[in-house]
């Protein structure tokens, strides 16, 4: 399959699951977002309506009508770009045991005509030097721009005219700010961002804010780590809770949804920035990725077909794997027998980590000097991991 196609039947995967997404019930008190599939996608990152929830959401809208507008009204969102969560992932960050940065997301709204998505994508594939600097944090955080994203009861420009801007907090459908993009505008709207920031509840993949499943006990054992089991089924559960006639029942539904769309939607992302420079750790959440949803798969096609370049990428994504689990602290060896068992495993990878260490692939080598002190780490601890009678 040529490079074209399978960029092609990734995006169209992608935007099979944000049409799914999209026709989710949504429980009261918590924004409806419209306009996040295929036919309203413009340029950047995918996205689903949850993950403009449990988080705080700027939107920006812009409505170019030419070449000078639309570079006039990029620049100006350009200003906002820079809030999104994503933008603190710099090129030299570590990916093995890296955290995904969330809380905020910024998105573009295009409000123009039906010419608007061209002039947008032109303006952003430009070569000038001055407008390519303007849109670094552009291109590096690749914000979701998608045709009039809104919500029932969003807040409209009074003159009509745009960049025009709005801030959500985790909940409620009221605006903490909205008004044009000038200065001043801009210094409210940062000002807004920063006072939700410091108000957003605890988060956890899968689990959002919910601290224990309250209506939803099913997702813990479908989740333990020990005996995994498909998601799809208690995801079906929730997903038909958020019309359940308790707020409370609706509530805790929503959240959960969310929480849990977001870990898919933040995992493709992920694997997407990794995959280049850390092929291990790619294959590794890859592979748990379509666990969780095998429907995914060729969604990361792509990067599935670019790991398979990398000599032993797959095999340090499986050690890699192995060590993820043992490390974790709610990890225990049911005796003493399993723990020799699990030594004995960690001592051949260090055989095998040894011989890659010296591959002619320099980030082979560096993924396996680090897997290595992770190894000679849990050949120590392994031990105290035994279950006490």
């Amino acid at each position: 399959m040529s490079m074209r196609r399978q960029v092609l039947a990734f995006l169209a995967a992608l935007a099979a699951v944000c049409a799914i997404a999209a026709q989710a019930p949504v429980a009261e008190g918590y924004p409806a977002w419209k306009s996040l599939d295929e036919r309203d996608y413009v340029w950047g990152r995918n996205i689903v309506p949850s993950d403009l929830r449990q988080k705080v959401t700027v939107v920006v809208e812009i409505a170019p009508g030419d070449e000078k507008s639309a570079k006039e009204q990029l620049v100006s969102a350009a200003s906002v770009v820079s809030l999104d969560s994503f933008s603190g992932i710099s090129h030299a960050v570590v990916w093995s045991h890296y955290k995904m940065p969330r809380g905020v997301t910024v998105v573009v709204s295009d409000c123009g005509g039906k010419d608007s998505a061209d002039l947008i994508r032109g303006v952003l594939k430009s070569k000038d030097k001055d407008l390519s600097k303007k849109f670094e944090t552009f291109k590096r955080v690749k914000p979701p721009i998608y045709k009039g994203i809104t919500f029932p009861g969003a807040p409209e420009p009074k003159d009509g005219k745009r960049p025009f801007a709005y801030v959500m907090g985790h909940s409620g459908v009221e605006p903490l700010y909205a008004g044009p993009l000038d200065a001043k505008g801009l210094a409210a709207l940062k000002a807004a961002v920063k006072t939700a920031k410091a108000k957003l509840p605890k988060w956890r993949p899968f689990y959002g804010s919910v601290v224990e499943p309250q209506h939803f006990k099913g997702l813990e054992a479908v989740l333990d780590p020990n005996k995994p089991k498909p998601l799809a089924a208690e995801f079906t559960k929730i997903r038909k809770g958020i019309q359940d006639k308790n707020p409370e029942v609706a509530k805790e539904a929503q959240i959960l949804y969310d929480a849990i769309e977001q870990t898919r939607s933040d995992l493709v992302a992920r694997i997407s920035m990794e995959v280049w420079t850390s092929p291990h750790r790619a294959a590794y959440d890859i592979a748990e990725l379509t666990r969780m949803w095998p429907s995914e798969k060729r969604a990361v096609a792509r990067y599935a077909n670019a790991i398979k370049s990398v000599p032993d990428a797959d095999k340090l994504g499986t050690m890699f794997g192995k060590l993820i689990k043992w490390s974790d602290p709610s990890f225990e060896c049911k005796n003493e027998a399993e723990a020799k068992k699990i030594l004995a495993e960690l001592g051949k990878m260090k055989k095998g980590l040894e011989k890659l260490k010296t591959s002619k692939n320099m980030t082979v080598q560096g993924a396996a000097m680090s897997l290595e002190s992770e190894v000679d780490e849990l050949m120590d601890t392994i031990p105290s991991k035994v279950v006490a009678k």
